[in-house]
């Protein structure tokens, strides 16, 4: 444990530093030297987030499986291990077998709900033409949105995209859900994401 961390506590920096670890394990995998750069890139844009790898599970934006999973932006909300939609996604991947998907926010930086729709074109076109990049550089398969308005806002600017795709509620519904609903609305959500994902043929 790093000096003066205390046995528990977490902070951002801790998914930083298991992410750049994965990326590093993966470099005799021919897609390794892309996916080093589209990280280091996204990072450097302005409050850059990324899904984090898990040390024994999900390998987030470091997912190098040929599908991805597609959010609309980050939030400006702490997403620790143990936050119930950071573990109702993650667990979801690892139990439909899809650990390495490759997850990723089409805008990349944080902000309160859907504030790029309030951005210039000119702010938005870095984190386009970087998820243009990633689809062209990492290859994948098959897409699965988290909710409907990062397939809008995807599809808006990729419209002539052929790659299958499904589409499955956005984790982050969970916090508005009556707590006496969470679990049956978890379940749900754990059926849709394995029923889709099985029709898009797996990991």
């Amino acid at each position: 444990m790093p000096s003066g961390k205390r046995a528990g506590s977490w902070c951002e920096n801790d998914d930083i530093v298991v992410t750049l670890e994965r990326i590093l394990q993966q470099q005799q995998h021919p897609l390794f030297k892309p996916l080093a750069s589209l990280w280091f890139e996204a990072r450097v844009l302005p409050q850059a987030w990324t899904f984090p790898a898990e040390e024994s599970g999900v390998s987030g934006f470091a997912g190098l499986a040929h599908i991805f999973v597609v959010g609309e932006q980050p939030s400006f909300n702490p997403w620790p291990p143990k936050d119930k939609g950071r573990r109702l996604l993650y667990d979801s991947l690892v139990a439909c077998g899809a650990a390495q998907a490759h997850l990723a926010d089409i805008v990349k930086s944080r902000g309160k709900k859907q504030e790029w729709q309030g951005w210039s074109p000119e702010l938005l076109r870095p984190h386009i033409d970087l998820l243009r990049r990633e689809l062209k550089e990492l290859q994948p398969q098959r897409l699965i949105f988290l909710g409907d308005n990062a397939q809008r806002l995807f599809f808006a600017h990729f419209p002539k995209c052929s790659l299958p795709a499904r589409t499955v509620p956005h984790f982050g519904a969970l916090q508005w859900v009556r707590s006496e609903n969470r679990t049956s609305w978890c379940q749900s959500f754990r059926e849709k994401f394995s029923t889709e994902l099985k029709a898009l043929g797996g990991c």
